[in-house]
Order: C-alpha cells, then structure tokens, then sequence
C-alpha cells in the first residue's frame, strides 16, 4: 500500500463516519420529537389523543417536505438513510393545531415539543458522537 492510498482510504473511512452521525443524529432528533427522550425529563415527545399529530412528523432533506396532514405516519427513516453530512434534515409538523401543543397546551407536554427537543439538542449530539 502506498501513502496516498492510505490517506485515501482514511478520508473515505472519515466521510462514512461523518455521514453516519449526521443521520443519527436527524433519526434521534425525529424519535424525540414523536417518543420524546427519557433521559430529559421536559423531552415528553408528541402529546397523544388521536395520534393523528404524532403520525404527522416528516422529514424533508434538502428541501421541505410536504405539509399536509395524513394522520398516517411517514416512513422517516428511509428519508433520513439517504441523507449525508452536509445535508440539511427538515422535521416539520404540518398539523395546524401544532402551534398550541408548542405552547404548552397539552398536559402531555407542558413544556412544549420542539422548544424542549432543542435544548436538548446538544445532549443529543453528544451522546450521539459517544457510540462505539
């Protein structure tokens, strides 16, 4: 083996990695917004009546994904497979009474959804950067 192809193989094995993390990542922000995150207790996920605005989350990448209310939930992990570092990840609830959840309307979630999954974020990351 030569140097170059050692420095090649290398950046390659880097760029994989890369682009794992940034697809975990987008995948754990996506769970969080639906199930929430047990380890952060304001993290409470989507808050549950119907179903209708947990199964409504989308991820776009690169671009917004469409915002219409299904109530049927998106396979939004086969979005986020596809995605790479780099790649912008666009989670988005079109449902139109998400505003109210955001404010803390449900007693599922007095704090909110995004807000919470936000502050978070970083924790998120962390752990998510930590894995063997």
């Amino acid at each position: 083996m030569s140097f170059k192809s050692d420095v090649k193989r290398w950046t390659n094995k880097a760029k994989r990695i890369e682009n794992a993390i940034a697809r975990d990542v987008a995948l754990t922000v996506t769970e969080a917004l639906v199930d929430g995150l047990p380890e952060y207790a304001d993290v409470n996920g989507s808050p549950v009546d119907t179903g209708f605005f947990r199964a409504n989350w989308r991820v776009g990448l690169n671009a917004m994904p469409p915002m219409g209310a299904e109530g049927v939930a998106a396979d939004n992990s086969a979005v986020v497979a596809l995605g790479k570092a780099g790649d912008v990840f666009y989670i988005v609830n079109g449902v139109e009474y998400g505003p109210y959840l955001e404010l803390g309307r449900s007693p599922q979630a007095p704090s909110g959804i995004v807000g919470p999954t936000a502050a978070a974020f970083r924790g998120t990351v962390d752990g998510v950067t930590e894995k063997p």
